[in-house]
C-alpha cells in the first residue's frame, strides 16, 4: 500500500473550538447532576420550612455562575496551552500506512502502530484519532485532506484495522 501523506497545521481558532467542544460534553453531565439537584432539593420540605427560603435560588444562581464561568476559563486556558506547547501550532505531515501512522513537524516526530490507536471519530469539521493514553491527533477535514478520496482512503484504512470508530 503506498503512503497516505496529509499536512495540516492547527490554527489557535479551530483549538477553542476543540476545547469548548470537550467541555461541553462535560457540561451535559454537569447540567443533569445540577437539574437533580435542584429537583431534588425542590421536592423535599427543605424549601418550605421557611417562609422567604431563597436556597434554591442561589443555588441557581450558583449553577448559572459556573456555566458561565467555565467556557471563560477553558478558552483562557487553551489560549495559553496553545502558545505554551509550540508542537501544536506548527504544520505536521502525518504519513498513514498499513503498519501505522507517522507524525512529523519541526519540533516532533511520533511513529505509531495502529495497535496504539484505541478509536475515531469522524466530526462535523474534523477527524480525531485517539490513543489509549487519552492523548488525540486531529485532522482538519476541510483544509487538511486534498479532497473526498484521501479522506475516504483514510476512513478505509482504519475501518481494516478493526479500530473503532463512528463513520458513516
Amino acid at each position: 500500500m503506498e503512503p497516505l501523506i496529509i499536512k495540516s497545521q492547527l490554527s489557535i481558532d479551530e483549538y477553542y473550538k476543540l476545547n469548548l467542544r470537550v467541555l461541553w460534553k462535560k457540561f451535559r453531565i454537569i447540567l443533569g447532576i445540577a437539574i437533580a439537584i435542584m429537583v431534588i432539593f425542590y421536592c423535599t420540605d427543605y424549601l418550605h420550612t421557611k417562609e422567604g427560603d431563597t436556597t434554591l435560588m442561589w443555588l441557581g444562581l450558583y449553577f448559572l455562575f459556573l456555566f458561565i464561568l467555565f467556557p471563560i476559563v477553558t478558552v483562557i486556558k487553551a489560549r495559553r496551552q496553545f502558545i505554551k506547547i509550540k508542537a501544536m501550532s506548527e504544520p505536521k505531515t502525518y504519513q498513514f500506512t498499513g503498519k501505522g501512522m507517522h507524525i512529523e513537524g519541526i519540533t516532533t516526530t511520533v511513529s505509531l502502530d495502529w495497535s496504539n490507536v484505541n478509536r475515531t471519530n469522524e466530526r462535523k469539521n474534523y477527524l480525531e484519532i485517539g490513543m489509549y493514553n487519552s492523548k488525540s491527533f486531529v485532522i482538519l477535514k476541510r483544509t487538511d485532506f486534498a479532497g473526498d478520496d484521501e479522506l475516504n482512503t483514510l476512513k478505509d484504512l482504519i475501518k481494516s484495522k478493526g479500530i473503532k470508530n463512528n463513520f458513516k
